[in-house]
């Protein structure tokens, strides 16, 4: 699979509308920047980025990364080889601080640990010394999927980041092109599904608008049973106006997944919401919001419409929802997916 790197430089392209809008064609921007060398970039300020193995439903090896900001990185690398070599696991953990060049952060320091199936152990601990550098894997892809290989080994890919769109200057100084001197570029951050094979337009992952010398955080919904990769970025300049792109379709995976109407009828409630195709959620129910009972399991419709009903009961009850398993993954790894995904969520303002 294609990985991107962690440092996305912006082009002057913008995208040409064309009939049903499905084929679209970039070109170049006649309005370039005032200054020559000033430039909008977009790059990962926080994410994480998960591989995770199995084998004949063992896992076998897990790598995560997780970038707390833009130069400070996290790598570990855990593996069981499951009686088949000389060592029984291994774990590898390498702490990467300090200026990024290129996207490239240096190595702190780093330690490995071996095991082996005699008992022995073997520990290496690793310095700044050697200029070994790290980078973080997902770029700005975003999703959640697990894909198979010839040999039956399952693959769990989870990427997931928070992007900076920056507009940088010749070291602060800028002409301003409009007569306003009110310049802003919105931005447009195009994604489309990583198979290259698969003919599907691209669509808006997020929007951000920023003047000469501003930054802005985006924070992009994960998908789940894809991954969608940055494509490109769109810009237009001046005075504020935004792009006609900024309308294009966002994933349906960006719905939320929350209840989104109740009604009674009878002796019943009824609880409806929408949902992602291909995903199977858990209604739960609890009188305390401490525990949680499993009421169904459902899947959405055709329109990612899911309905549900209930006996109604004299005293209080709660619902929620939680995904219990998508369509490329099983309940196991579904459950570690959004823990992952909750986690970083959590974390990231």
């Amino acid at each position: 699979m294609e990985r991107r790197g962690s440092t996305f430089t912006t082009q002057n392209t913008s995208l040409q509308k064309e009939s049903a809008m499905k084929t679209p064609t970039f070109l170049i921007l006649s309005l370039a920047l005032a200054v020559q060398g000033s430039d909008i970039k977009c790059y990962p300020e926080k994410g994480i980025n998960v591989l995770r193995t199995w084998s004949d439903g063992v896992m076998t090896s897990e790598y995560r990364q997780i970038l707390s900001n833009p130069t400070t990185l996290y790598d570990e690398y855990r593996a069981w080889q499951l009686g088949c070599c000389d060592w029984s696991n291994r774990i590898s953990q390498t702490w990467f601080e300090g200026e990024a060049r290129d996207g490239y952060i240096p190595r702190l320091r780093g330690i490995q640990i071996e095991h082996f199936a005699d008992g022995r152990s073997e520990t290496n601990i690793t310095g700044p010394d050697s200029g070994t550098l790290g980078s973080f894997g997902s770029g700005g892809d975003q999703g959640a999927i697990v894909v198979t290989n010839m040999a039956g080994e399952r693959t769990q890919i989870i990427n997931a980041a928070m992007l900076n769109v920056k507009w940088e200057t010749n070291n602060g100084f800028f002409y301003f092109s409009c007569p306003c001197e009110d310049d802003l570029a919105t931005v447009v951050m195009l994604y489309r599904d990583w198979n290259p094979y698969r003919e599907i337009p691209y669509f808006v992952g997020a929007t951000a608008s920023v003047g000469p010398g501003q930054s802005q955080l985006v924070g992009i919904t994960v998908p789940v049973d894809c991954i969608w990769k940055m494509a490109g970025i769109d810009k237009c300049f001046g005075c504020g106006e935004s792009c006609w792109l900024a309308g294009w379709p966002r994933p349906a995976s960006q719905k939320k997944q929350t209840l989104s109407r109740t009604s009674s009828s009878g002796d019943s409630l009824h609880l409806e919401f929408d949902g992602t195709t291909g995903v199977t959620y858990a209604v739960k129910s609890s009188p305390d919001m401490r525990a949680w009972r499993t009421e169904t399991v459902l899947s959405p419709d055709g329109s990612t419409h899911v309905r549900f009903s209930a006996p109604q009961s004299a005293a209080s009850m709660f619902f929620r929802i939680e995904a219990v398993r998508t369509a490329t993954m099983n309940e196991a790894e579904t459950a570690l997916a959004i823990q992952d995904i909750r986690e970083f969520m959590e974390n990231t303002p």
